[in-house]
């Protein structure tokens, strides 16, 4: 009876720790893990002497383009936490390093990891008022839409690397 017992217990402590995790983390999180490595791989390739690089005036340099893509993470997710992002909080806008630029870009994506883990279903399929007007988005819809914006301005970084002569990370999606 006792061993019956614990592995009642077992079980229900095994389903339980399994399902601590939301289908949406489960299926987004390893993308979004794969997206971090390939964007910090495509930052890391960039010799720090090209982060100013910018292939024409109305460009953006290199640098700029990854502290675009991390105030944007910053901008979307507040319309899922309601909070401010405050991995932006003691870098300077531009000029950054690129050790401070790498650091930047991974205290956002961390962030994002550490919402996307404490997302429940339930509430990823919660409407948010977005600043578009006429646009219906979710809160899952807005983690997809930061990876698309993510997506964009990563691909404007392969064409920097190769305009610079530097063959670009191989592509990490899977």
């Amino acid at each position: 009876m006792n061993t019956r017992l614990l592995l009642i217990i077992v079980f229900c402590i095994v389903g339980v720790s399994a399902h601590s995790q939301s289908n949406f983390a489960i299926e987004f999180g390893p993308v979004w893990q794969r997206a971090k490595t390939y964007t910090i791989k495509m930052a890391e390739a960039m010799p720090e002497k090209f982060y100013q690089y910018k292939p024409t005036k109305d460009a953006k340099t290199f640098e700029e383009e990854l502290t675009h893509i991390t105030n944007n993470i910053g901008f979307l997710q507040y319309y899922v936490t309601g909070v401010k992002a405050n991995f932006l909080d003691g870098f300077k806008k531009t000029g950054k390093s690129k050790s401070e630029t790498l650091s930047m870009l991974n205290k956002a994506f961390d962030a994002i990891t550490q919402q996307i883990e404490k997302l429940q279903d339930k509430e990823a399929k919660h409407s948010v008022k977005f600043f578009a007007k006429n646009v219906a988005m979710t809160k899952k819809g807005i983690y997809y839409l930061i990876r698309d914006h993510l997506t964009h301005h990563r691909a404007q970084l392969v064409v920097y690397l190769r305009l610079k002569g530097i063959k670009p990370p191989r592509y990490v999606g899977w």
